[in-house]
């Protein structure tokens, strides 16, 4: 079961794909917190499935959406979807992009492990850094 942190990031990652013109396809998370997401399980990427998995109408671009909590950003499990996620081809959509969302306090982690993946000239991954006040359980 995911934590409530990792349950609460991925949320907003859903709400800024959706906003941004995806149709969520695909969501492993707990979809009775969001309205109109469909109970399919990701398909694997490579070596891993991601949190959730949108497509724009016109089936020309694929997002990918992954949340992480502090604790999860060095794990060399996270290292592996970041690049299967983030360099995954883009032959069958005219582009592919990746939205990882992470506390805020974990921004200058997040980044050096980017760096240290050498993705951190890919143009293809977006970031949403929640603030710790919207993460508490209140």
């Amino acid at each position: 079961m995911a934590s409530h942190t990792h349950q609460r990031i991925l949320s907003l990652i859903v709400k800024k794909m959706i906003h941004e013109g995806y149709e969520i396809v695909a969501f492993d998370g707990d979809y009775t917190t969001l309205e109109k997401i469909p109970v399919n399980i990701p398909f694997k990427v490579l070596r891993h499935r991601p949190d959730v998995i949108g497509i724009t109408r016109d089936m020309s671009k694929l997002c990918i959406g992954e949340a992480k909590t502090s604790s999860d950003l060095r794990s060399t499990r996270t290292k592996e979807e970041f690049i299967d996620f983030a360099l995954i081809g883009d032959h069958v959509y005219k582009e592919v992009n990746l939205i990882i969302g992470a506390p805020l306090s974990s921004k200058k982690v997040l980044f050096k492990v980017i760096e240290n993946l050498n993705l951190s000239s890919n143009k293809n991954i977006q970031y949403l850094f929640v603030p710790e006040a919207l993460l508490s359980n209140v």
